[in-house]
């Protein structure tokens, strides 16, 4: 059975959004170092429900910060 989280990105409190994606990345490799197989990171679009607008840019980030993680 393999694990892993999902990322929606949200601020309910409207933090900054290099803030929370800061977070979500350390969340990601942290993720990584618990032994997760996956990540997921969800799109959204113009609301503070999800600041990530383009996923592929997030994943670009935290890819070159781990190493054997899968990420969608």
């Amino acid at each position: 059975m393999r694990f892993g989280t999902f990322h929606l990105i949200g601020a309910p409190e409207m933090q900054p959004g290099e803030q929370r994606i800061g977070e979500t990345v350390d969340q990601i490799v942290l993720a990584e170092e618990l032994g997760l197989d996956k990540v997921w990171v969800a799109e959204h679009h113009f609301s503070n429900y999800g600041y990530a607008t383009n996923p592929l840019l997030i994943i670009a980030k935290a890819a070159g910060l781990t190493n054997r993680i899968r990420f969608g």
